[in-house]
């Protein structure tokens, strides 16, 4: 993951296609059973002013109260496979690509599709409570 990051434009920090293109890749140098999916339990808020950006780190567990606090509504994103927010605040444009158990379990259904070993997600304490039995439908 980490499609998009502080070095980047701002976008998706694991978009459905980027994940797939990613797998399908390195499908071509390690075997399926050998291939374990990584997943983030974290986004990033990017903040652009004009031609400027930066971005944060946002866990999945305070993401919902985060978007609440700015008045900020999610629309899915069927092209990308995620939950998309932005808000005004000051000058500025703040936007994230949502990582949920929405835009996980589209990631994790292609676990079943490539026949991968497993998942890997970063960071542990980053997660919002409802993943564990999103989780536990793709084991």
């Amino acid at each position: 993951y980490d499609e998009h990051n502080a070095t980047t434009e701002p976008g998706s920090t694991a978009s459905l296609p980027f994940v797939e293109e990613a797998i399908q890749a390195t499908l071509d140098e390690v075997p399926a059973e050998q291939l374990v999916l990584a997943l983030p339990f974290y986004t990033r808020v990017w903040t652009v002013t004009g031609d400027t950006y930066s971005c944060s780190a946002q866990g999945m567990k305070t993401t919902p109260e985060f978007l609440s606090e700015h008045g900020a509504t999610t629309t899915w994103l069927p092209e990308v496979g995620q939950n998309y927010a932005e808000f005004p605040q000051g000058d500025s444009i703040v936007k994230i690509w949502v990582e949920d158990t929405s835009s996980l379990s589209e990631k994790m259904k292609l676990r079943g599709q490539y026949n991968l070993a497993g998942f890997g997600f970063w960071k542990l304490g980053l997660q919002s409570p409802d993943v564990w039995s999103a989780i536990a439908q793709y084991r």
